[in-house]
């Protein structure tokens, strides 16, 4: 059994459709008051027409091939989230689930863009260090969580919150046999 979790497709979609209105906004104005605006405007435009296309290419990329979060198994989680970055990339890190002791669902508040906001993470406790920097690849680095805990996703992907907790817990029971 394996489990993977891919981006949401939604955020995908309106990305697409935001960067596709504001690029036909942007050539409507050029085109047809294309005249009647000065030079340093349409300049501006342009400019705008050309950041909501490379939105839209984005955007579109990301609909059909949506990047994958993390996946998971009998053998542990691997994990693609990088916090220097804020992406999802090809770089994986290995998380055996002999070093998990316990997984929790947890909404957290979070520093946004516009201010305090709330999210839902799963909260990986571990008993043993990882192999590699936990908080760079956590999805909350808070600093008041230890080197022993790694946060996953559990709002934006195709699998969240319950669902997602409990689709781990039950891989990772059914890693040994002695931890049932």
């Amino acid at each position: 059994m394996m489990l993977d979790v891919y981006c949401s497709r939604m955020y995908s979609a309106l990305i697409t459709s935001a960067s596709l209105i504001i690029m036909l906004c942007a050539v409507f104005t050029i085109v047809v008051r294309g005249s009647s605006i000065p030079l340093f405007i349409k300049i501006v435009m342009m400019l705008v027409a050309v950041a909501s296309l490379w939105g839209l290419i984005a955007g579109v990329k990301r609909l059909v091939h949506p990047p994958l979060m993390f996946s998971a198994d009998r053998r542990g989680i691997k994990i693609y989230f990088d916090s220097k970055t804020v992406s999802y990339t090809s770089l994986v890190r290995f998380l055996p689930w002999s070093i998990v002791s316990s997984l929790e669902l947890k909404e957290v508040a979070v520093l946004g863009v516009r201010g305090r906001g709330r999210t839902w993470v799963i909260v990986c406790n571990l008993h043993t260090p990882a192999s590699f920097p936990v908080k760079e690849h956590s999805i909350i680095t808070d600093s008041s969580l230890s080197d022993m805990t790694v946060t996953l996703d559990a709002l934006t992907g195709t699998v969240a919150k319950q669902e997602l907790l409990d689709g781990l817990n039950k891989l990772r029971l059914s890693a040994s046999p002695n931890r049932h």
